[in-house]
């Protein structure tokens, strides 16, 4: 037989079990990839998990996709469905494209991705989330959206990261996300204020919006359409914390993933990146508060 009397044959047959030889195998399936979003507030570890997930090749995860010229995102201004529209059309962009979107090309330069099992975003709560609340979670939940709540447990170094970054805004060169050791050196020199009432407002403010978020989406969220992930677990044990999000998402959950980003706030003793003189009284309202657990032998 020749090659195509052989293709006619296979068709024929298939056409007898009733089976639909016109979608490629190797394709994704049909219905299309799974669609996830990534919650989380600023200075959580976002992008770290962002570029991990990126990194697999069956998934397509951007990161401020609703910071974008021309897909910006104002809540305030726009209606529950034309914020549903967005994330459509977002999803449907990240789904068609190569898997090299995001810096991958810089530390992984001949990376390509196969077909798109799951695409995906980072909305950080201020984006969606706190603003449209249940009516914007059950919606996702019926569109079997697949969510992914990320926060930062200490909300100490959640603070020193946050005011850092805006302190390092002023300078021509700034950089939120540094990528060597040079680059995260710069930001480690920083020291930023440790007025009592300023950090335990923050902190606090922080917690109780991780929290608001949590009860959202267990409020409307079926259990197995999401996970949480805290920065704490996923910078001590990558593989594992991020299995269990592909897992969430029905991709290869052994897959090794990796991103070039370079921890900032590592090497010192947290006490170092507050102001010298306020360190002491920060010490002693921390211990008489809530968050006392932050603190340890070298903090």
């Amino acid at each position: 037989w020749s090659g195509e009397q052989h293709e006619m044959k296979i068709m024929q047959y298939a056409q007898q079990l009733g089976v639909d030889m016109s979608t490629n195998m190797n394709s994704p399936d049909p219905s299309g990839p799974k669609k996830f979003l990534v919650f989380a507030e600023q200075r959580t570890g976002s992008r770290f998990l962002t570029d991990l997930l990126d990194d697999h090749p069956s998934v397509r995860c951007g990161n401020e996709e609703l910071n974008h010229p021309g897909s910006a995102v104002n809540v305030k201004r726009t209606t529950l469905e034309d914020y549903m529209g967005v994330l459509d059309d977002t999803w449907d962009r990240l789904s068609e494209s190569d898997g090299n979107h995001n810096h991958k090309q810089t530390y992984r330069p001949d990376a390509t991705g196969g077909p798109a099992s799951a695409a995906g975003f980072k909305a950080m709560y201020n984006q969606g989330p706190a603003y449209y609340g249940d009516a914007l979670l059950s919606r996702l939940d019926a569109n079997d959206v697949f969510l992914i709540h990320l926060v930062r447990r200490n909300k100490l170094k959640q603070y020193i990261s946050t005011e850092a970054n805006q302190l390092d805004k002023q300078q021509a060169d700034h950089n939120a996300h540094p990528h060597s050791e040079e680059e995260a050196e710069k930001l480690r020199q920083i020291t930023v204020s440790g007025r009592p009432s300023k950090v335990l407002h923050f902190m606090r403010q922080k917690a109780e919006e991780d929290a608001q978020v949590s009860e959202l989406i267990e409020s409307n969220v079926a259990e197995e359409h999401f996970a949480s992930v805290s920065y704490e677990d996923l910078s001590a044990n990558t593989h594992q914390a991020v299995a269990r999000l592909f897992d969430l998402l029905g991709v290869d959950a052994e897959r090794e993933v990796e991103t070039d980003m370079t921890k900032i706030h590592k090497e010192l003793p947290t006490r170092n990146y507050f102001k010298e003189d306020e360190r002491e009284e920060l010490r002693e309202a921390l211990e008489q508060s809530e968050f006392a657990w932050v603190l340890d032998d070298g903090e």
